[in-house]
């Protein structure tokens, strides 16, 4: 069962330094998506330290090979904030596809490290 997208939000938000960014996070349907092809969109002003978080809700998620996990991409979608600086800098598509890619594999890492850390508490 995935945990709810605040208490991920309000936790990783403390592990990742960004607790100064007012962050509004929720659950929303596809249709509502700016991009509509993704499972998190983040849309933020790095000046002003805000974002929006959206998170596909469950009853969209059609991807039939893996679960949807929702922590991760809370995570995911924070990490644009850690790097957004770079991104308003950065041009073109194969840079942008280099830098998501790194983002996508650093919320996996991070999410199976807590992971690890609370089934090893619960033992």
């Amino acid at each position: 069962m995935e945990p709810n997208i605040q208490q991920a939000c309000d936790y990783w938000v403390k592990k990742l330094g960004l607790q100064n960014w007012d962050i509004d996070i929720r659950e929303t349907r596809k249709e509502n998506f700016v991009q509509q092809e993704c499972t998190g969109e983040c849309l933020y002003s790095w000046a002003n330290e805000q974002a929006i978080i959206n998170i596909l809700d469950p009853v969209d998620y059609i991807n039939q090979h893996f679960e949807q996990d929702q922590e991760k991409t809370v995570v995911h979608e924070l990490l644009h904030l850690l790097f957004g600086s770079i991104m308003d800098d950065v041009e073109g598509t194969i840079r942008e596809a280099v830098l998501h890619q790194i983002i996508g594999r650093l919320s996996r890492t991070l999410v199976s490290l807590k992971r690890e850390t609370e089934e090893d508490n619960n033992e």
